[in-house]
């Protein structure tokens, strides 16, 4: 019952922590070690563990993606691991477990397969696949911006994009699980997903498994340093097979060079900092 769950805080209030969170990681790195010895283990509760930066097995793992859901007793929460050989995402899984799905693909095809709520699996898993044609003004397109980083770095100028983008697309959804979105744009669900600040535990078992559909999934590095590794880059748009967001990779675009551009006084601000430093941390 996530709403009984002990809560903690990260960065700050908007970041929550429960001990679901804590224990479902170290389950997974438990089990993730024992399975692939010397792995190296990318996660967001316990940053690098295990491994060296040169292994050529890396796991990316988020124990409970959409923690602030799952505190409120909201059924929008997920298990998202992926893992890399050598640089390259050859696996992904989303587990859905109080919405009975999961998602996962190896490196050449994803299936959904639906649970029971007792975790049984209910019929044969289903090779996702197929497109839809949909314009921009059709599209439900799911994101978290402008989050609260965001807003301290550039308030007027986040939410006069997020309107813009809104004039465009169809519709605009926040699940609060970067994900479970990147999931349901592999389902064909949502058409589109997109994020600005994102860790690579939060995107790394979505963005293969969008592939994987057919569809397409982009990394923006924003402004992160030249040479940074896709996954370790804080933006990404993702576009289920036969939807076509021209509107929106533009207004991306403009957003990416007005952060490679920014006046680093207004980069100031605790969350920004926790931001570079987490990544840095992940790089040493």
């Amino acid at each position: 019952n996530g709403a009984a769950a002990s809560r903690g805080f990260k960065r700050d209030f908007h970041d929550i922590v429960t001990e679901h969170d804590l224990r479902c990681e170290e389950i997974a790195r438990t089990v993730l070690a024992a399975q692939v010895p010397g792995c190296r283990i990318v996660g967001e509760e316990g940053g690098v563990a295990a491994g060296s930066a040169d292994a050529r097995v890396t796991f990316y793992v988020d124990p409970i993606d959409g923690t602030s859901n799952f505190a409120a007793g909201l059924p929008l929460y997920c298990v998202s691991i992926g893992a890399q050989v050598d640089g390259a995402t050859v696996a992904g899984v989303v587990r859905m477990p109080a919405l009975g799905l999961e998602v996962y693909g190896d490196d050449q095809v994803a299936h959904v397969q639906r649970h029971l709520p007792d975790g049984r699996p209910f019929g044969s898993p289903v090779r996702l696949g197929g497109s839809v044609e949909r314009t921009e003004s059709e599209c439900l397109v799911a994101t978290s911006f402008p989050n609260v980083v965001d807003l301290a770095w550039d308030r007027e100028g986040c939410l006069g994009l997020y309107g813009e983008i809104s004039d465009r697309v169809g519709g605009i959804r926040s699940i609060g699980a970067g994900a479970i979105e990147l999931a349901m744009v592999a389902l064909g669900r949502l058409d589109a997903t997109f994020g600005t600040r994102t860790q690579p535990w939060d995107i790394a078992a979505g963005m293969h498994l969008v592939r994987l559909a057919g569809g397409s999934a982009t990394h923006l590095p924003m402004d992160a340093p030249e040479g940074t590794a896709p996954v370790d880059q804080p933006g990404y748009l993702a576009v289920a097979p036969g939807r076509s967001v021209p509107g929106l990779e533009s207004l991306l675009d403009e957003l990416q060079e007005r952060r490679r551009m920014q006046d680093p006084r207004l980069t100031q601000d605790p969350r920004l900092t926790q931001e570079r430093r987490l990544t840095q941390e992940r790089h040493s």
